[in-house]
């Protein structure tokens, strides 16, 4: 069966297509006649007819069967051709599903957000609530300290600044107490919030080994 192929020649300055060969092969050349009465030298060979229909440079005609590299592919070449093409395609697949996947995750996490403000705003408004009713019932408390102090009496300043100032004292010297008692657990050697048995165990002992020795100084005199 004949085969037609082309081969691709170099290419000319001048040249306003790249210039080719038609190359046929297994082929059995046949003469035709293009009209009655013309000679023999007038009969047309179809495969010249061919390249000058499609512009050929020239024809290469052969019985036998030609391969022409240039147009040759290989099972192999197929087959990384076949195995690029597959990479490329899982590459773009694997980057379209990573592209879904982060905007899943980034749609995800800005929804999460949106709740955790909301969160944010609620635990807001319930602590300023709080504060409010806080504020409201010091403002209620101080309202009855002064109406008790109007209708009992009380102290020639204003009864809350008073018991302010009563609080703040009764505060420090809490402090200076608490100051003292460390100073006491830290001479024995004892922790005041966890070893309040053995601290006054000590403080006994200490009491009574001061009035035994009160005592004995007495006598001596």
């Amino acid at each position: 069966m004949t085969r037609l192929q082309i081969l691709e020649l170099p290419e000319g300055a001048d040249d306003e297509r790249p210039p080719f060969v038609l190359v046929v092969d297994e082929y059995t050349a046949q003469r035709v006649v293009s009209g009655t009465g013309q000679t023999a030298a007038s009969f047309l060979d179809p495969v010249e007819t061919a390249a000058r229909e499609i512009g050929a440079c020239g024809t290469l005609v052969f019985a036998e069967t030609v391969e022409i590299p240039a147009n040759d592919v290989s099972a192999e070449f197929r087959e990384v051709l076949q195995q690029t093409v597959g990479e490329i395609y899982e590459s773009a697949r694997r980057s379209l599903s990573e592209s879904e996947t982060f905007g899943h995750q980034m749609l995800q996490r800005a929804e999460n957000a949106e709740g955790r403000a909301r969160a944010m705003e609620v635990q807001r408004d319930r602590a300023n609530r709080r504060a409010e009713r806080a504020e409201a019932g010091r403002v209620a408390a101080d309202n009855v300290l002064r109406a008790v102090c109007d209708v009992f009496g009380g102290p020639h300043v204003d009864p809350v600044v008073k018991a302010r100032e009563t609080l703040a004292l009764a505060e420090a010297r809490q402090e200076e107490l608490v100051d003292r008692m460390d100073q006491v657990t830290d001479a024995l050697g004892l922790d005041r919030l966890r070893d309040w048995p053995e601290i006054v165990t000590a403080l006994r002992v200490y009491r009574v080994a001061a009035e035994q020795l009160g005592r004995g100084a007495a006598g001596g005199t």
